[in-house]
């Protein structure tokens, strides 16, 4: 079970080739915290993590340089 600090690299399932890479805290196995995940061809969110989604402040930064900077639920 993932629990506490650590990095988890996975092959995203819309690409299959592509890997995802999550850097973070976790509580029972889900994100918890604050970390940071790549989205391959999206870009990466660095931010609180909750129950293992987005949610409460964080930075989305897109590929295309976009940058979402806010509250998410």
């Amino acid at each position: 079970m993932r629990h506490g600090e650590g990095v988890y690299t996975f092959t995203s399932k819309s690409t299959e080739e592509e890997q995802v890479q999550y850097r973070g805290s976790w509580a029972n196995n889900v994100k918890s915290g604050i970390g940071q995940q790549t989205y391959p061809g999206v870009g990466a969110y660095y931010g609180y993590w909750e129950n293992g989604k987005r949610h409460g402040e964080g930075v989305f930064t897109y590929k295309n340089k976009d940058v979402y900077s806010g509250n998410w639920a």
